[in-house]
């Protein structure tokens, strides 16, 4: 099996038994009534309950929930399908086929173009048949991931009337509220929804041993602030102890967290101490695992006398096969004493776990703990192993993450990942942080000797010269490539013709240009690559407008349509029609070019195209501005400020200068 090879933790798919759940029928029935929403949130700091809550309806509620506990391994696009997915799976078997079929068609240009895997998602939901939740819990782990925003937003865009959807985090999440609102599609939950009333928390405290008076629960009510967490922290401190009074004089918030944690820590047995520190370097715990990586015996009897004592943990399955994960916040704090007390412990145990993991092909928790232990030369053997194959199918955001734990003199040991990393922020506009991931490739792959990817990163030099500018670098770092690379590498050899070609066009030299970007559109041709074969003619629009040549400009994007409309993909579509409608816009045709603007902007609106969005909503705010239509010019030039200002700020500058031109 491939060390690679996707195998998704069932228990994030798992409804969560928390210790000491108590059933609040005011919250549930707030929840409830958002079903006939498509979106329900539920944002609030930590310790505020609101996994509990949303478990507590879970347990009581009419239709299927669907869970899905998100963390910060799903930020890749396709792990998040895949996940989502499998959640559904689980309260429908043989949920999903299509969708995964489609997830793996696209592999790496999902992220661009998500909008076929929404739709065979959201076709798939409709065959359901019946009503049901889809939760993602701890959603703020993954929210804000390249590629996760417009995947959601479409999805919520078409959400079937059988689905409804819930979101918790600490955070309000990037999803379109303003037009969830309006619609009246969304409901929210909020701190204040969730904190605990006087009478909740004697409820609650009875399941620990612990009995307040009225009065009491009204002081704790007060001094916690409704923070649940606090509340339970002081049940810890008050179990072994008869002195309630404690209750209504301490203050248990966020601030005094670590002191309560530390309070409750100090309270337990010594065995079940140093189980806590020890088991905390896991961030998902079983008894195998307890057993097998940190050597300790009766695991399976420690883990249950943790749930007893209601220590902040939270049980997913049942019997021999159930795992264990703590609450961040205990996780963080005992994860931290461990470090402080024994540091050459703390880096054994992880070094442990690494190892464990690597052989069990889970390469995403052997890296985590061969960094958290500072064992950098099996971290970067095994991101080297897995980069290229990764980057290929879409998994950036986990290689960025990578990338930025290791410190920087350790990156040119890993000089693929170094030189995917520069890829994925030259996409992003990062031209500083490409530059240096670039330096770190080219050291690593120097020491090693490797003139095949020394070429690779020169490759990608001259790519990110082309986008700044820089047209005579572009030529040189590519002439140094093209020695590098050898004569049956056909299609690098044509992408870096391709790369010298449009430099010479920047330069004003366009014969030279056009001679470059035909003889890479012939290679293209040849060996069937119609992505490609679309950006050279559109390239080759660019030479031919400069020269005035539209015919034989509108020659090459009327063919780059063609295969567009047949590919699918819109972004790229986007593209075409973008420049086809600016071909006609100047020509005088402003019929023509607003209708193709048209078509192109829903493409960029399909595809989650920030930088699509914008140039187009600028080019029909130009017809506009010429027809006299000025109030029609401003709102299209006010959105194209916008959307240009999130994702490309350089072109928010063009924008305000082309809407000064109406003044």
């Amino acid at each position: 099996m491939p060390v690679s090879e996707l195998t998704l933790i069932r228990s994030k798919l798992l409804v969560p038994s928390p210790a000491g759940l108590l059933h609040r029928p005011r919250v549930c029935q707030s929840i409830e009534r958002g079903l006939k929403c498509k979106l329900t949130l539920v944002s609030a700091p930590a310790g505020y309950g609101k996994t509990s809550a949303l478990v507590d309806f879970a347990q009581h509620s009419s239709v299927p929930v669907c869970w899905y506990t998100a963390d910060e391994r799903d930020r890749d696009l396709g792990m998040f399908v895949e996940y989502l997915v499998g959640a559904i799976a689980e309260c429908f078997p043989g949920f999903g086929e299509r969708t995964r079929g489609a997830l793996g068609s696209l592999s790496g240009d999902l992220a661009r173009d998500p909008t076929g895997v929404v739709a065979e998602l959201v076709n798939e939901m409709l065959e359901v048949g019946s009503s049901f939740v889809v939760v993602v819990d701890n959603y703020d782990a993954v929210d804000g991931a390249f590629g996760i925003r417009p995947f959601v937003h479409r999805l919520l865009e078409v959400l079937p009337d059988n689905c409804h959807v819930m979101l918790d985090g600490r955070v309000l999440p990037d999803v379109p509220v303003a037009r969830l609102v309006a619609s009246r599609q969304l409901v929210g939950l909020t701190a204040q929804d969730l904190r605990f009333s006087p009478q909740e928390i004697r409820d609650l405290l009875q399941l620990s041993q612990v009995e307040v008076t009225e009065t009491q629960a009204e002081a704790i009510a007060a001094n916690s602030e409704g923070w649940i967490t606090g509340v339970l922290l002081l049940a810890g401190v008050m179990r072994d102890e008869a002195r309630a009074t404690l209750l209504d004089e301490e203050r248990a918030t966020a601030e005094t967290y670590n002191y309560l944690a530390g309070e409750v820590l100090n309270r337990q047995p010594p065995d079940v101490q140093h189980f806590l520190r020890t088991s905390a370097v896991l961030r998902e715990m079983s008894s195998r695992l307890c057993r097998e990586v940190l050597q300790i015996g009766g695991a399976r009897a420690l883990l249950a006398e943790v749930e007893r004592r209601n220590l902040f943990v939270t049980r997913f399955g049942r019997g021999g096969a159930a795992t264990y994960r703590y609450h961040n916040l205990f996780r963080d704090f005992l994860h931290e004493q461990l470090r402080q007390r024994d540091s050459a412990r703390y880096s054994d145990l992880h070094l442990r776990a690494a190892k464990r993991f690597e052989r069990g092909n889970d390469v995403e928790e052997a890296v985590y703990h061969y960094l958290a232990a500072e064992a950098y030369p099996g971290a970067t053997a095994l991101m080297e192993r897995v980069a290229v194959e990764w980057f290929t199918r879409g998994r950036v955001e986990t290689l960025l993450r990578w990338a930025q734990e290791l410190p920087g003199e350790i990156r040119t040991e890993a000089p693929r990942l170094s030189l995917y990393h520069s890829k994925v922020l030259t996409d992003r506009y990062d031209y500083e942080g490409a530059r240096q991931a670039l330096a770190h490739a080219e050291a690593g792959f120097a020491d090693r000797g490797d003139t095949a990817r020394l070429a690779k990163v020169h490759i990608q030099r001259a790519t990110l010269a082309s986008f700044e500018g820089r047209y005579e670098d572009t030529i040189a770092e590519a002439g140094v490539a093209l020695e590098m690379l050898g004569q049956d590498e056909v299609a690098e050899r044509a992408q870096t013709q391709r790369l010298i070609g449009r430099a010479h066009v920047g330069l004003g030299r366009l014969a030279e240009g056009v001679a470059q970007l035909r003889d890479a559109l012939a290679v293209f041709r040849q060996v069937s690559s119609p992505y490609d074969v679309v950006n050279l003619l559109q390239d080759l629009t660019l030479a031919f407008t400069s020269q005035g040549r539209f015919d034989e400009a509108a020659t090459c994007l009327n063919e780059a349509l063609a295969i567009g409309r047949r590919l699918g993909s819109p972004a790229q579509l986007a593209g075409v029609l973008n420049n086809l409608g600016w071909l006609h816009y100047v020509r005088g045709e402003y019929r023509q070019a607003l209708a193709l603007y048209e078509e192109g902007l829903a493409a960029a609106r399909r595809g989650g195209d920030l930088r699509g969005q914008a140039n187009i909503s600028e080019g029909m705010a130009s017809i506009y501005r010429d027809v006299g239509a000025c109030q029609r010019a401003e709102s299209f030039y006010s959105a194209a400020w916008q959307i240009a200002w999130e994702s490309r700020p350089g072109l928010a500058i063009l924008v305000l200068a082309a809407r000064a031109d109406m003044y």
